[in-house]
């Protein structure tokens, strides 16, 4: 099955195990372009291919995301997320 139970949704709630690039772009906020570049950097998980299809394990998305938080990580995304937001001029 590929799908899990969701401890933080809810009873009953569904999670997909396995994702598509397009999933994983919209849950880590970024377009499908830059999660290629990140996996090719090597600073993002690599995806499983099962037959034809290219999918991304739910469990390593998590495990990013909080190294991420965490501060675990030097990639290019994780430093960007940390950074003090722009501000408008005052002049």
């Amino acid at each position: 099955m590929n799908e899990a139970d969701s401890k933080c949704g809810g009873a009953g709630v569904r999670q997909p195990l396995l994702l598509r690039a397009d999933e994983v772009a919209h849950l880590v906020s970024i377009s499908t372009r830059t999660l290629w570049r990140l996996v090719s950097s090597g600073q993002f998980p690599s995806p499983i291919y099962i037959g034809g299809s290219t999918r991304w394990r739910l469990s390593d998305i998590k495990s990013w995301v909080d190294e991420c938080r965490s501060g675990g990580r030097r990639d290019l995304r994780c430093e960007s997320e940390k950074q003090e937001p722009l501000r408008p001029n005052d002049g």
